[in-house]
C-alpha cells in the first residue's frame, strides 16, 4: 500500500520550519555594567516650582517637587513666604534660648547613582520685612541637602550655617545668600535629595520670602559629580550568532531592543533632567550597517552624530539633554533574515529528503 504522498509533504516543511525556526527575530538581550570613569564635572540645578508635595498648615515648612537643568520658568519668578513657628532650643556661650524656625525644600528623585565629591555650593536668594524685632531678638539661616530612601525616611544630611545675630538676618529687596559644604557621598539610585533653605528667629513669627524660578532671583544648587560613565552591553543572538553591542553613557540606559525589519536599534536614556547627556555606541557591521548616513532620534528628534568606520563595527557618539529619553539609532541594512550557512543547511536536508522520498516511490513501484 503506497503512503499518501501529502503526509511525506508535511514532513518535508516540518523539517524545513525547524532549521529556519532559530533564525526568525530570536534576541536576547543581555544588560550589564562593565566599568566607570572618574571625570569630575560641576552640574547647576535650578529650583523650580513645578507643584508643591507638602505644606505644613502655619506656613512653616514648603516642600516642592522641581530641581533640574533647565532654566527659570517664570519671568517674574516665584515667592514663598515662610513663617517661623516650628519651636526649638539652643546652646550659645553657655545660654539655652528658644527659636523660631522655618524652612523650604527642593527634591530630586535620582535615576542613578550620584557621586557627588567636593565643594557643594547652595544659593538662594531671600528677603524679609520683618520690623518686630524686640531689642534683643535676633536671627539666622541654614542650608544642606538631605537624604531620603524610597518610604521617604532620612537617611543622611549635610548642612552649613551662615551668619546670625541680633536684628533681621535679612533685606528688605532679595539678595543672594551662599553657603558651601564640601560632601564625598554617593546617592543612590531611586533616593530622593532634598535641597532645603531654613531660617530661625528668638521672636516667633518671624516671616521671610525665598525667591526662585526667575532669571533675576535665580536659586539653586551647583554640584561636583563624578562622571560615572557606564560599558553596557547588549547580545542579539541570531542563527546560533551573537552579536555585541556596546555602549557607554553617563546616563543610565536600560530596554534595549533590536527590530531587525526596521533596521534599528533603540533603548531609553535616564539622567537628571536639562543636564547634558552623551552616549557611544559600537554595533557590529554584520548586525546593522548604514551605506549612507546614520538616522539618530532622541525622543523622536533628530540629532547629528558623530561617526566613524571600524573594521568590524561602526562607532558612533552623540549627545542630549538628560530625561527620560528614547533613542533610536537607525541603519538602512540589518543582518539577513536567514544566514548564508542556514540556507545551505536547509538546502541539504531537502537535498537529502527528497532522494528517499524517491528511493521510497522506487521501492514501492518495484513491489
Amino acid at each position: 500500500m503506497k503512503r499518501p504522498k501529502s503526509s511525506f509533504l508535511f514532513l518535508i516543511f516540518l523539517l524545513v520550519i525547524i532549521v529556519l525556526l532559530p533564525s526568525i527575530d530570536l534576541i536576547a538581550q543581555n544588560f550589564c555594567v562593565k566599568g566607570s570613569s572618574n571625570v569630575i564635572s560641576h552640574v547647576p540645578l535650578t529650583f523650580h516650582n513645578y507643584s508643591l508635595i507638602e505644606k505644613a498648615q502655619n506656613d512653616s515648612s514648603f516642600v516642592y517637587d522641581g530641581v533640574d537643568g533647565y532654566g527659570p520658568q517664570l519671568d517674574d519668578g516665584f515667592t514663598t513666604t515662610l513663617n517661623c513657628q516650628t519651636h526649638g532650643k539652643r546652646e550659645m556661650m553657655g545660654m539655652s534660648f528658644d527659636y523660631w524656625s522655618a524652612s523650604v525644600m527642593w527634591k530630586l528623585e535620582l535615576p542613578r547613582d550620584l557621586h557627588v565629591n567636593g565643594t557643594v555650593e547652595i544659593k538662594v536668594f531671600i528677603s524679609s520685612t520683618f520690623r518686630e524685632l524686640g531689642f534683643f531678638d535676633g536671627g539666622g539661616y541654614g542650608m544642606g541637602l538631605v537624604v531620603f530612601d524610597e518610604n521617604g525616611n532620612e537617611v543622611i544630611a549635610f548642612t552649613a550655617e551662615g551668619s546670625g545675630g541680633l536684628g533681621n538676618p535679612f533685606n528688605s529687596i532679595p539678595e543672594a545668600y551662599i553657603l558651601n559644604m564640601n560632601i564625598d557621598y554617593i546617592f543612590k539610585k531611586s533616593h530622593s535629595i532634598g535641597f532645603f533653605i531654613g531660617a530661625g528667629s528668638t521672636k516667633r513669627g518671624f516671616t521671610f520670602k525665598v525667591h526662585f524660578d526667575s532669571p533675576n532671583t535665580q536659586s539653586g544648587v551647583t554640584l561636583p559629580i563624578i562622571d560615572q560613565q557606564e560599558n553596557f552591553r547588549f547580545d542579539v543572538i541570531e542563527a546560533n550568532n551573537t552579536y555585541e553591542i556596546v555602549a557607554i553613557s553617563d546616563s543610565s540606559l536600560t530596554n534595549f531592543e533590536f527590530n531587525k525589519s526596521e533596521r534599528k536599534i533603540n533603548f531609553s536614556s535616564f539622567g537628571i533632567p536639562g543636564t547634558a547627556g552623551y552616549c557611544r555606541v559600537w554595533i557590529p557591521k554584520t548586525l546593522l550597517y548604514a551605506e549612507n548616513k546614520w538616522t539618530v532620534l532622541v525622543d523622536g528628534n533628530s540629532v547629528t552624530p558623530t561617526v566613524n568606520e571600524e573594521t568590524n563595527s561602526t562607532y558612533l557618539y552623540f549627545s542630549y539633554n538628560n530625561n527620560i529619553e528614547t533613542i533610536e539609532i537607525i541603519g538602512n541594512n540589518a543582518i539577513p533574515e536567514f544566514s548564508p550557512q542556514t540556507i545551505l543547511l536547509a538546502i541539504l536536508i531537502l537535498t537529502i529528503v527528497v532522494v528517499i522520498h524517491r528511493n521510497i516511490l522506487r521501492r514501492n513501484n518495484a513491489s
